[in-house]
């Protein structure tokens, strides 16, 4: 599809990009706008009408009555396209600063307020194991170890937040005789946690890394 420019007086071109493989089974999307450019991927959604959206890997989800992009879905996209630019920009940095904490905590990180030393252990699956005192341990293949390190550890925090932040919701909802709905692990910009009207608790990752009387004192304030 030709570049096509957004709105009178703007800079902004969009073309729809088909590049190289993604993985073995998929191509890579990619959505130029101006100098950005922007992987996406096409689902089936609800009948007439089209929903854009990032995942937590700063990807454009695309959902189209046909799962396809026709003419008027590109329509609609180019309309969107400053939007999807800001979206895309600002979940960027974000990406960037997570980045950062875990170069920075590639070897070493400060668990339930403790120092803890991280392994990466060769496997053919891909999992973490953690004992209180010893190391955080990361499994999975050596090809993985050796070019995704980061993504490793923050997945295997991520799961280790939602077990070990699970465990400790559900003793003091039980303790204090509060009730709650749902968990959600979340990666949140600028506070530890949140509780909604329906009493969803959403509480951020990175609470892992403090002492666990604060861990608790988060859970605590969130469940009053």
């Amino acid at each position: 599809m030709a570049g096509k420019r957004i709105g009178a007086g703007s800079n902004l071109h969009v073309h729809f990009i088909q590049g190289g493989k993604l993985s073995i089974a998929e191509q890579q999307l990619t959505l130029q706008i101006g100098d950005s450019a922007i992987p996406y991927a096409v689902k089936q959604g609800n009948p007439n009408r089209v929903r854009l959206s990032f995942s937590e890997d700063n990807l454009l989800c695309i959902e189209t009555g046909s799962g396809n992009l026709g003419q008027f879905e590109r329509n609609f996209i180019l309309s969107k396209a400053k939007w999807i630019l800001k979206g895309y920009r600002e979940r960027l940095k974000d990406f960037e600063k997570k980045n950062a904490l875990l170069s920075a905590l590639e070897t070493q990180i400060l668990l339930l307020g403790k120092e803890t030393k991280i392994d990466y252990l060769e496997s053919d699956r891909t999992y973490f194991r953690y004992k209180t005192a010893g190391p955080f341990s990361v499994y999975a293949p050596a090809r993985y170890i050796q070019a995704h390190r980061k993504t490793l550890l923050y997945h295997a925090l991520r799961k280790f937040a939602g077990q070990y932040l699970g465990k400790r919701l559900d003793h003091w909802s039980e303790e204090c005789k509060l009730d709650f709905n749902q968990l959600r692990i979340k990666d949140l910009k600028s506070k530890w946690g949140s509780c909604s009207s329906k009493r969803n608790i959403n509480l951020n990752w990175q609470l892992v890394f403090l002492e666990e009387e604060l861990i608790d004192y988060v859970i605590i304030h969130e469940l009053m």
